[in-house]
């Protein structure tokens, strides 16, 4: 399991460096945003509202399309957790897309798509009469696709805000709607 988490994030990481050594003077930026992360379907039963953090790489191919990755860390709580249980779900969602601009400007609107892994994991811990305190995890690696849409507000020059939405489609009905707002600087 921790093979292919190396395996992929070492790809991500490949792809991206790939990008950033074009000869070309494209615009680039990178950043990060705050998430809220609501589960839906059978994960929505079990799981709370999650909450995270994603950074994100962001390049230009033309004016109206940029290459995107990101790469964070959300968790979430039991949504009605038994009494004597600590129960809760965390994943490292690694992914890469493209946002294609709706409206021209600096402050504009977009609708894009990412595909990549979350790592999931999930932890129990509860209290047994006979052994005491037990701690069980488990992680898996899982495939994501997320239709996105958002704004970029230019607040200055080399400053944008980010606000987007998306449905995450993670398999094995792990799938959330996850709502960021974030920033990012433009290196170039």
């Amino acid at each position: 399991m921790r093979q292919r988490v190396l395996f992929f994030t070492a790809l991500f990481l490949a792809i991206i460096a790939l990008t950033v050594q074009s000869p070309a003077q494209k615009p680039m930026g990178v950043g990060g945003a705050l998430e809220i992360s609501l589960p839906m379907g059978d994960f929505g039963d079990a799981a709370g509202i999650g909450f995270g953090i994603t950074g994100n790489f962001q390049y230009g191919l033309n004016p109206k399309m940029d290459l995107i990755g990101q790469l964070g860390y959300i968790m979430w709580g039991a949504e009605n957790e038994p009494p004597g249980y600590d129960l809760g779900w965390s994943a490292i969602p690694f992914q890469a897309g493209l946002k294609y601009f709706v409206t021209p400007g600096d402050s504009r609107f977009y609708v894009g798509g990412m595909a990549g892994f979350h790592n999931f994991s999930v932890k129990v811990e509860y209290t047994d009469p006979f052994f005491g305190r037990i701690d069980v995890s488990d992680s898996e690696l899982k495939f994501g696709l997320a239709p996105m849409g958002g704004y970029e507000y230019m607040v200055s020059e080399k400053m944008l805000l980010d606000f987007s939405a998306r449905f995450q489609f993670v398999t094995d009905d792990l799938s959330y709607f996850g709502l960021r707002a974030g920033m990012i600087y433009k290196i170039r």
